[in-house]
């Protein structure tokens, strides 16, 4: 567990950062509880067809500190079991097992961090996290989902460790810049194959939005995703088990949303949309396609909402595609085209009940490969904040 080690030292280093007397010793107690049946049909590209049920769990417990001066701290433990055979253990990992996150039946420390935030009542407030922390910029809607960065969304488990810096660039505008350390083995968030962290330490992330209403329009945001010396490179022989150089991988995204009541009882409808763009992504070779050059390379989303159709009952459509050259979304995965349908209750301010139908298919067919992949999945699930 020797990425575990910056956790234990921020704990250690609690009792240090400021005086004994200015402490208020108590803890706040946060976190969530979230359980539900899934089940999924794969007509898979090698002309076989399986179907997986399970119930699965995911339980996020947490303690906040504040220190005082304007500092907190913050520690959770986070875990994701299923009832699937060999998913259903209990290990603690210090890093990721897999591209999409933490595995089924394991555990770990999701969020140990410090956080500063400046003085509440400034024009200009701003703040610093540095730790682990958990980071997501979604689009609004029933079905939230990113292009680019949300971590732990359904039951999975992901994180962020390194440093975040908010503050307000303009008077409605927030911004958000992070600079995010990628283990060799595997990075803490989703960032996909060919994507190579052998070399590239580091990602850096920066994210602008507005929330503020002006017409129908209730939200705009942008982000810039950069990853130097992740990518590959085919050499001039086109050996695929010697890549050339690393290339750096950098994609951006832009996203929108407006609303429009419906009638005198809190119905309304939303439309929001996503869009994105790798300036450089992999050569097609790297992402298991047969034609020649580079992988497309953009990526999209669109979403229609019916809120509060009746009390406290949501309903939302989701469309998009993801290029075999879009390598950031733990939501749209390459090379795939999605629709989903989702149905929310929020039963309780604290508790949740959701289902989904969604159906995933390959939009170019791989390398040999007799045909494209298709999904259709299902689940049911509730969500009760602590």
């Amino acid at each position: 567990m020797k990425n575990i080690t910056p956790a234990l030292l921020l704990i250690i280093g609690l009792p240090l950062t400021a005086d004994a007397d200015e402490f208020n010793w108590g803890f706040d107690f946060y976190g969530d509880l979230r359980a539900g049946y899934f089940t999924i049909n794969r007509d898979d590209r090698n002309d076989t067809i399986n179907t997986t049920d399970e119930f699965r769990s995911r339980i996020r417990l947490g303690l906040k500190k504040d220190l005082g001066y304007g500092w907190s701290f913050a520690s959770r433990f986070a875990g994701r079991y299923s009832t699937k055979e060999g998913n259903h253990g209990f290990t603690f990992d210090d890093h990721t097992l897999k591209t999409d996150g933490l595995s089924l039946g394991r555990s770990t420390l999701d969020e140990s961090y410090f956080l500063y935030q400046s003085n509440k009542q400034s024009k200009n407030q701003w703040s610093l996290q540095f730790g682990r922390f958990q980071t997501k910029y979604e689009l609004p809607g029933v079905a939230k989902k990113s292009l680019s960065r949300n971590e732990s969304p359904n039951t999975d488990i992901t994180w962020t460790d390194g440093i975040s810096f908010r503050s307000k660039i303009f008077s409605d505008w927030d911004s958000n810049v992070i600079l995010q350390y990628n283990p060799k083995d595997n990075p803490t968030t989703v960032q996909r194959a060919p994507l190579d962290f052998e070399e590239a330490p580091l990602t850096a992330f920066w994210h602008i939005q507005n929330k503020k209403k002006w017409g129908p329009i209730v939200y705009r945001g942008f982000n810039i995703t950069h990853i130097p010396d992740a990518l590959p490179t085919v050499t001039a022989q086109g050996n695929l088990n010697n890549p050339g150089k690393l290339d750096n991988y950098t994609a951006i995204t832009a996203a929108a949303a407006a609303k429009w009541p419906i009638g005198e009882h809190g119905m309304s409808f939303m439309l929001a949309s996503e869009i994105g763009l790798a300036l450089n992504p992999p050569e097609n070779s790297l992402t298991k396609l047969p034609a020649n050059g580079d992988s497309d390379r953009t990526a999209y989303q669109v979403t229609f909402n019916l809120i509060n159709f009746a009390p406290s009952h949501s309903i939302g459509l989701v469309l998009g595609q993801a290029d075999a050259g879009w390598l950031i979304s733990p939501d749209f995965t390459p090379n795939q085209q999605l629709t989903e349908l989702r149905y929310k209750w929020q039963i309780h301010k604290k508790l949740k009940l959701e289902a989904r139908f969604r159906q995933r298919k390959d939009v170019d067919l791989q390398v040999n490969k007799l045909k494209k992949r298709e999904d259709q999945d299902f689940y049911f699930r509730l969500t009760y904040k602590f």
